[in-house]
């Protein structure tokens, strides 16, 4: 079995928050979301690696989400612009 070593895991934080603010389009992973969402029962969804909450935004008014990423940039990025209207049910 592997072991992770902290310095796996820091390399792997910094990927993250490096890709963090740089996705080009979610339209297809939103449309991926919806069509695996018709098999889940509506009501409160834990969103893991939610990034910066494009797909989870864009899910049905029927769900409450809560994100969690590995990565803070991420996090901070989500948390302003569903602050500033940015996010939100579509």
């Amino acid at each position: 079995m592997n072991k992770t070593t902290r310095q796996d895991k820091e390399a792997e934080v910094r990927f993250f928050n490096k890709a963090s603010g740089k996705r080009e389009s979610m339209k297809e992973e939103q449309e991926d979301s919806r069509m695996i969402l018709s098999f889940v029962q509506p009501g409160l969804l834990l969103d893991v690696g939610c990034g910066e909450g494009y797909v989870s935004s864009a899910l049905p008014p029927e769900y409450s989400i809560v994100g969690i990423d590995i990565s803070r940039k991420s996090i901070k990025i989500a948390k302003k612009q569903l602050k500033a209207g940015l996010l939100g049910k579509q």
